[in-house]
């Protein structure tokens, strides 16, 4: 039997499950047979289980609050599209995505009926036979009016009187107009850049007029790729079109015209245009901008006001008004971001010195803002490291670790990578103390360090019930008993607490883990003697782990 899971997810959840599973936070993946269960690694880690029968996909969980608040989650989807890639188990059926089984049946086709299926699509769908066409036949290039015209007639057809396209077209149209962009960058290809930059425009402003019902997110997606053509034309393109461009996309972005998808053209106007009255007509409207800002706004460190802070600056820079610069930086240094700033553009420019002497006089001023002065920190530790001066490197390293991210992973593995394989050990064994003084979790410096014991003896001390998964593939064939009597742990932690029926089922399959460690299957048995008197009164309890309650 095959199951099929996309059908169970909104959209957009699917395109965030998908990067999720492609950039690797499945970790921990476990079946057996209908039962699989895994760990999604993220700004939090969450626990999946997924039970499946003969039929389809009996239960989902997750405890992430997206999945407890009634939706089916980005971290559920992220494991069934690992499940679908790894293909079926021996005693439980195969997941598959619908591309996937499709591709599959494919396979058993023969040419013929292959053929016949498509023919009858292509004589079907007018947007299927055109998208074929322009994949595998080239129709001949049309002058740039026509390429516009056809802009034009697709924004028409979709869009309407009203403008407006429904959710149920966003697919179809977006469909066209990828294509529309795939003759952009072949213009682009053939170095004919005053026609790309004129469909590109016109594409720009043809979406932007449109009321678009895209939950999904689609349109971001396209505008970024069309944002992505014009960054192309300009650094490819010749300096002639760089006039006619600012003439475009000033006016447009300043007048809000961009709605939605202002930020990435904002970039690419701050970023192309560097003639002198370019720059005074751009400086004249980030200081329009910031008189708008209270200096509340400010100090309360929002991205968007620091923003037109930092391209002040740069403009001021790119002008030579160096004594302007210097005032607005002074004015402005006490912004722990904007300091930042400053000290990057420094060092890009080669004056370390200059560079040095602001972040260490900001990790002075900002002792008890970890999270920025370890920023701060690595800055000034890429300083060290291109001007030579290991010493320096070595104590601004071990700054880091110990005091301005304890505990971090990448903080330690940066120190670790300054010494030899000989020098390390000793050096490691005094960072590990002086974090265990400080209270710092250090679970996962014992896995990296590949320390089993002092992994376990962590687990047993500071006993966080999830944290078990991360480490159980290390610490399993290593110490079995050790780690059954920790998951024995968290399952009774588990039981105390009341829950709904995804709770017992969960309950349950922590209780077939239990029973495959040595000695857990006597342990499991004694659990649930023990369940079936002390929570009787708990019915779900009592159905899902098949206890009779007497």
């Amino acid at each position: 039997m095959a199951i099929l899971f996309e059908h169970l997810f909104r959209e957009h959840i699917l395109l965030r499950g998908c990067r999720y599973y492609e950039d690797g936070h499945v970790g921990d993946l476990q079946r057996d047979g209908n039962q699989i269960w895994a760990q999604v690694h993220g700004s939090t880690d969450y626990s999946v289980q997924i039970v499946l029968n003969e039929n389809g996909i009996e239960d989902l969980s997750c405890d992430c609050p997206y999945f407890q608040g009634g939706h089916n989650c980005k971290h559920l989807a992220a494991v069934l599209y690992a499940l679908s890639e790894e293909g079926g188990a021996a005693d439980g059926p195969a997941v598959y995505t619908d591309t996937g089984l499709a591709l599959k049946l494919a396979e058993g086709l023969t040419r013929q009926e292959l053929l016949d299926f498509l023919r009858r699509q292509l004589e079907a769908d007018g947007h299927l036979r055109a998208r074929f066409l322009s994949l595998h036949q080239d129709r001949g290039r049309l002058g740039i009016p026509l390429y516009l015209r056809q802009i034009d007639s697709v924004l028409n057809y979709y869009g309407g009187r009203e403008k407006y396209i429904d959710y149920r077209e966003v697919d179809d149209f977006r469909s066209e107009i990828e294509d529309l962009i795939q003759i952009v960058e072949r213009l682009v290809d053939e170095e004919n850049y005053a026609s790309a930059l004129a469909m590109t425009k016109r594409l720009v402003e043809g979406i932007c007029s449109l009321v678009i019902d895209d939950d999904s997110g689609q349109m971001s997606w396209i505008m970024d790729e069309l944002a992505d053509r014009l960054a192309r034309i300009l650094d490819e393109g010749p300096d002639s079109l760089k006039g006619p461009a600012f003439d475009w996309l000033y006016p447009a972005v300043r007048d809000g015209k961009f709605s939605d998808y202002a930020v990435r053209f904002t970039d690419i106007l701050l970023t192309y245009f560097t003639e002198e009255h370019q720059l005074r007509e751009l400086l004249g409207w980030i200081n329009g901008k910031l008189a708008g800002i209270t200096p509340e706004l400010f100090e309360r460190r929002f991205p968007r006001p620091l923003y037109w802070l930092q391209q002040k600056l740069v403009i001021l820079w790119n002008l030579g008004a160096v004594e302007e610069a210097n005032r607005h930086i002074e004015e402005h240094l006490h912004l722990p971001e904007f300091r930042l700033f400053v000290a990057e553009e420094y060092m890009k420019s080669g004056d370390y010195e200059e560079a040095e002497s602001l972040l260490l006089e900001g990790k002075k001023q900002l002792q008890d803002r970890w999270g920025i002065v370890e920023q701060y920190s690595e800055m000034l530790m890429e300083i060290y490291k291109r001007r030579g001066d290991r010493r320096s490197l070595r104590r601004e390293a071990r700054l880091r670790v110990l005091e301005h991210a304890p505990g971090s992973l990448d903080a330690y593995r940066d120190y670790r990578a300054i010494f030899t394989p000989e020098d390390w050990p000793a050096e490691r064994d005094y960072i590990i103390f002086r974090l265990r003084e400080k209270g710092v979790n250090i679970k996962r410096i014992y896995a990296e360090e590949r320390l089993f014991a002092e992994l376990l003896r962590a687990l047993q001390e500071d006993f966080h019930p999830w944290e078990l998964d991360n480490y159980e593939e290390l610490l399993k064939d290593r110490y079995p008993n050790e780690l059954r009597d920790l998951l024995v742990r968290r399952v009774v932690d588990m039981a105390a607490r009341a829950g709904g029926r995804k709770h017992y089922v969960r309950i349950r399959s922590e209780l077939w883990k239990i029973a495959g460690y040595p000695g857990g299957a006597a342990i499991v048995e004694e659990l649930r003697r023990s369940w079936s008197k002390q929570y009787k009164n708990r019915w779900a309890m009592m159905e899902e782990l098949g206890l009779d309650g007497r």
